[in-house]
C-alpha cells in the first residue's frame, strides 16, 4: 500500500499512463485493423509485452526485480521502441515454432509496430544470433540474450552482460509466450 502511495505521489503512475499506456493503445488500435487470426496473435503479443514491461518497471507487492528501472526516465518514443523490440522478439519466437504461418505474422507485425525498420533490424539481429545453431532451443536462447541487451539499452537500466538478469528476462518472456500460445 505504501509503495502505491509513493508511486502516486511521485508521479510514476501519471507518467506510466501518459507513456506506456498510450503506446499500448496505439499498438492495439493498429492490431485491430488486421485480419483474423493475425490480429488476435499480435494482440496476445501486445498483452505479453505489456506484462513484461510492467515486470521491468512496476514493483508489485512482494516481488523482487533484478532490474530496478525507473519508468519516469523513459519517453513515449523509448516506450515505443521497447514495445517494437519486444513484439518483434515474440514474433521471432512464433516464427521459430510456427514456420508455416510465420511470414504472414512478420508482415502483420510491420503494420502494427511504430518503427518497421527497427522491427526488421531486431528480427535480423535475432536471426544472426541464432545462425549456426541447428537446435531450435539454442537459437531462441541466443536470440533472447541479444534481445535482453537491446532492452537494457533502451530502458537505461540493467546489465546486458548479467547472466542473472538475462535469465530472468528469458524465463519471463518464455512464460508469457507459452501462456499466450496455449490460450
Amino acid at each position: 500500500m505504501l509503495g502505491y502511495l509513493a508511486d502516486a505521489l511521485s508521479g510514476r503512475i501519471r507518467h506510466w499512463n501518459k507513456t506506456n499506456n498510450l503506446v499500448i493503445a496505439e499498438l492495439w488500435s493498429r492490431a485491430e485493423k488486421l485480419q483474423e487470426p493475425r490480429n488476435q496473435i499480435l494482440k496476445d503479443f501486445i498483452v505479453s509485452a505489456g506484462l513484461l514491461t510492467e515486470a521491468l518497471f512496476v514493483r508489485a507487492q512482494g516481488s523482487k526485480s533484478l532490474i530496478h528501472a525507473n519508468p519516469k526516465k523513459l519517453t513515449v518514443d523509448q516506450f515505443r521502441k521497447l514495445y517494437d523490440v519486444l513484439l518483434t522478439y515474440f514474433v521471432f519466437v512464433f516464427r521459430a515454432t510456427n514456420p508455416d504461418r510465420s511470414e504472414q505474422i512478420r508482415i502483420a507485425l510491420l503494420r502494427v509496430v511504430s518503427d518497421s525498420k527497427l522491427a526488421d533490424d531486431i528480427h535480423a539481429g535475432c536471426v544472426l544470433q541464432s545462425l549456426g545453431n541447428k537446435e531450435a532451443k539454442m537459437q531462441l536462447t541466443r536470440a533472447s540474450s541479444w534481445v535482453w541487451s537491446q532492452v537494457a539499452e533502451i530502458i537505461g537500466a540493467g546489465d546486458p552482460q548479467s547472466p542473472a538478469q538475462w535469465a530472468w528476462f528469458s524465463i519471463v518472456t518464455s512464460q508469457l509466450y507459452k501462456s499466450k500460445s496455449n490460450a
